[in-house]
């Protein structure tokens, strides 16, 4: 799985190591491969936010949902 997330997306990903993981907190870091449900503000999934093939805007989505502009800075009220 993490092969075909970075064959598909350019961004490195790993399968996790760690069956007693509890949260994922690499920011700009790779991408977590696990069948464990982690500590998230948003998930990209099929029944959260779904990814239609354009991380931009999957990303723009993801932002807007936990109340972030597209910088990452929290949006004006």
């Amino acid at each position: 799985m993490a092969d075909w997330v970075t064959w598909y997306s350019g961004l490195p990903a790993f399968v996790d190591p760690d069956p007693a993981r509890a949260y994922w907190t690499a920011v700009g870091g790779p991408i977590l491969v696990t069948s464990t449900k982690l500590g998230a503000a948003a998930y990209v999934d099929d029944r959260a936010i779904h990814h239609t093939g354009d991380w931009t805007d999957t990303l723009a989505t993801v932002s807007r949902v936990i109340g972030l502009d597209h910088a990452g800075v929290p949006a004006q009220a």
